[in-house]
């Protein structure tokens, strides 16, 4: 299934080629639209088809909110980890 629908995304660059030109097409990835749909099916539990019709920008928009916040959820965690210096340890005594 995913090897006819990147031979049908091929196929579509090389017609969408003969109306916009080279340069306009060479920025789309295959696998950068797959990665996209799989981001935003996975947070936010979107189906396949919204994904599907969504514009390309508003789609990118989404990505950068997502990894916008998964980046400041990471600074978040180190910097907290960071500023722990006295870690606290459990032990029972026998």
């Amino acid at each position: 299934m995913w090897r006819d629908l990147q031979r049908f995304f091929e196929r579509l660059k090389f017609y969408l080629s003969a109306f916009w030109g080279e340069e306009y097409l060479a920025n789309f990835s295959f696998s950068e639209l797959i990665t996209e749909i799989h981001l935003l099916a996975y947070v936010y539990h979107w189906d396949r088809k919204s994904l599907w019709d969504m514009s390309s920008t508003e789609r990118k928009l989404w990505v950068k909110m997502v990894l916008s916040e998964k980046k400041a959820e990471e600074e978040a965690v180190d910097g907290s980890v960071e500023n722990n210096s006295s870690v606290s340890t459990y032990s029972e005594s026998s």
